[in-house]
């Protein structure tokens, strides 16, 4: 999913403590990638059930940043329903 404005500040707005390791499709924790859930008013309008994932990590050797990333890490998203 795009990082719009809204979902890069509220991305910014979580706290250090919110950030969970982020885990590979085998069990494996992705060195260096942090997750956590958004749940603030980008999801205004959402169908119910609805979830966002926001993942920071840094990115690969030679990309360069891009305006949504904060703090030299490179975030994206997902969108997921819950359950």
């Amino acid at each position: 999913m795009v990082i719009t404005d809204a979902i890069h500040q509220a991305a910014l707005l979580v706290p250090a403590s919110a950030w969970t390791p982020a885990v590979e499709p085998d069990g494996q924790i992705r060195d260096g990638a942090r997750v956590a859930e958004i749940a603030a008013d980008v999801l205004k309008g959402w169908p119910p059930g609805m979830r966002l994932i926001v993942r920071k990590e840094r990115p690969h050797p030679g990309a360069q940043l891009r305006i949504t990333d904060a703090d030299g890490m490179r975030l994206t998203s997902e969108v997921c329903a819950s359950g």
